[in-house]
Formats: C-alpha cells, sequence, structure tokens
C-alpha cells in the first residue's frame, strides 16, 4: 500500500495526507448522491449512521449526535530506519511509528446529547 502511495505522491511536498479529510469528503459525497440533493438536512439525515472503510479504517457517523466514530493511531516522531521505520514525511527523514491503534467501537464514547432536528 506504502508503495501505491509513494508512487501516486512522488514530489516529497505531496505525501502527507490527513485520513480524517478524505474520509469527511467520502462520507459528504456519498450523502449527496444518497439524498440526490444539496439540501442541508437532506445531506444531515443522509450522514446519519453512514458506515466507511477506507486505507483498512473503518468509521461511522452516529446517528444521535452527528459524531463520527472512528479509529485512533497514537504514533511517535522519529528518524526514518529507526527500529525498521520505512518511510518519512514530507521528505523530512521523519516519520511517525504506531504505538497504539484502537478501532472506532474501542474508542466510542457515551453521550448525553439530545440534538433537536428539524
Amino acid at each position: 500500500m506504502q508503495q501505491q502511495f509513494l508512487k501516486r505522491f512522488a514530489k516529497p511536498s505531496e505525501d502527507y495526507m490527513h485520513l480524517r479529510m478524505q474520509v469527511m469528503l467520502e462520507m459528504h459525497s456519498n450523502a449527496f448522491d444518497q439524498s440526490k440533493n444539496t439540501d442541508a438536512q437532506s445531506i444531515a439525515k443522509a450522514l446519519e449512521d453512514q458506515r466507511i472503510e477506507l486505507w483498512g479504517h473503518k468509521a461511522w457517523m452516529r446517528a444521535t449526535d452527528h459524531q463520527l466514530q472512528q479509529p485512533m493511531v497514537v504514533g511517535v516522531m522519529q528518524k526514518k530506519s529507526i527500529d525498521g521505520l520505512l518511510y518519512d514525511v514530507e521528505g523530512s527523514g521523519l516519520g511517525f511509528k504506531t504505538i497504539l491503534q484502537l478501532n472506532s467501537t474501542q474508542t466510542e464514547q457515551p453521550t448525553t446529547c439530545q440534538m433537536q432536528k428539524p
């Protein structure tokens, strides 16, 4: 997977991307397709309980409060090649080593939200 990414984004200045931004755009695109219009209430309704999987990470939009439930990855920044770290970020020589990964079920917190829907 990393090799495909590096091939697509060959310039070091292009290699930094945020999974959360991809999730946001994909989920909104799906909501537009599902609702067949751009009305905010229709889009909000289409986002409820929507599930998505990107790059092996599963996320979903909780209907009760519209909070995205997603995995959490905790990492430390270190020099490339230390402890087998193969990739750096933006050509900096520094990359992220994952030290803890939790799925969206493990990170979900209870809610007391009483969101009023139109």
